[in-house]
């Protein structure tokens, strides 16, 4: 099918630099193989691939729950998640934040 044959054109040239917008893509358009090769990828390189601020709430949210995050410390989660809530366009309120920073 087109969809399907469009969702392994998307598979096939996510790379770090678009695995944000691949996310939010595949959100979008309800495409989980994408989804979860993305975020497969984003668990790897959490620090590269999250600290982009169109990088998708829901997918961050996800990602901090995750016991599979490849980081070499909490500090690098706490900076990441820092960074990208610095770069949102419209600000995340205070109790969603307080929600991503704690268990």
């Amino acid at each position: 099918s087109l969809l399907a044959d469009a969702a392994t054109a998307l598979d096939q040239s996510l790379s770090m630099d678009n695995c944000a917008s691949m996310l939010a893509c595949a959100d979008q358009h309800h495409v989980p193989q994408l989804a979860l090769r993305a975020e497969a990828m984003a668990r790897e390189a959490f620090v590269d691939v999250a600290s982009n601020p169109a990088f998708p709430a829901s997918s961050m949210v996800a990602l901090l729950q995750s016991d599979h995050l490849h980081v070499k410390s909490e500090e690098q989660v706490f900076e990441t998640l820092s960074t990208w809530l610095k770069g949102q366009a419209e600000p995340v309120g205070e109790e969603k934040q307080l929600n991503m920073f704690g268990p």
